[in-house]
């Protein structure tokens, strides 16, 4: 057993709790509630990604931890063809943090949004027209950003320090 793990309980009213995954955190279902994803926390081996099916077998690695970088965040695109997350360097949270994207099937990660301070936090459309989150790529406050398919990014908020939309690892 690992240190992280993740638990299904029934609900509403409870009852026994089953390991959904060893040593995996931040579980997220695909859209159509067959699959999941979650990160395994690798420490200074890095974070690893891994898809599964909803009940927690035939896991699959589909992004490797690389020594000093950490994947946080999952979040499935609208077709259940990527998974976004943020990567950053181990850093003290000093930036940059940055969004990439997996294919679930194979395939290198890409970049999805560059900076030199904070991106983090995807939520992709239920449509899949787009992502909603978190940024601070010119200043100091964070504020929500949406990014369309085909176009560039733009501000949405103007709060400081714009909170977590996506739910928490």
């Amino acid at each position: 057993t690992s240190e992280h793990s993740t638990y299904v309980i029934p609900a509403p009213l409870g009852g026994t709790p089953r390991k959904l995954v060893d040593g995996g955190v931040a579980v997220r279902w695909s859209p159509d509630g067959q699959r999941i994803a979650y990160m395994k926390p690798g420490w200074a081996l890095g974070d690893s990604l891994w898809v599964a099916d909803a009940e927690g077998g035939h896991s699959r690695q589909i992004l490797q931890g690389s020594p000093g970088i950490h994947a946080h965040w999952p979040a499935w695109s609208a077709d259940g063809r990527f998974i976004y997350f943020n990567r950053s360097f181990n850093s003290g949270n000093l930036g940059p943090i940055e969004l990439f994207r997996v294919p679930v099937e194979d395939g290198p990660p890409e970049k999805v949004i560059g900076t030199s301070r904070y991106a983090m936090y995807p939520s992709l459309s239920l449509d899949g027209h787009g992502m909603l989150y978190s940024s601070n790529p010119v200043g100091v406050d964070r504020a929500l950003w949406w990014k369309p398919v085909d176009a560039a990014a733009m501000r949405v908020t103007t709060d400081y320090d714009a909170v977590a939309i996506s739910g928490a690892d």
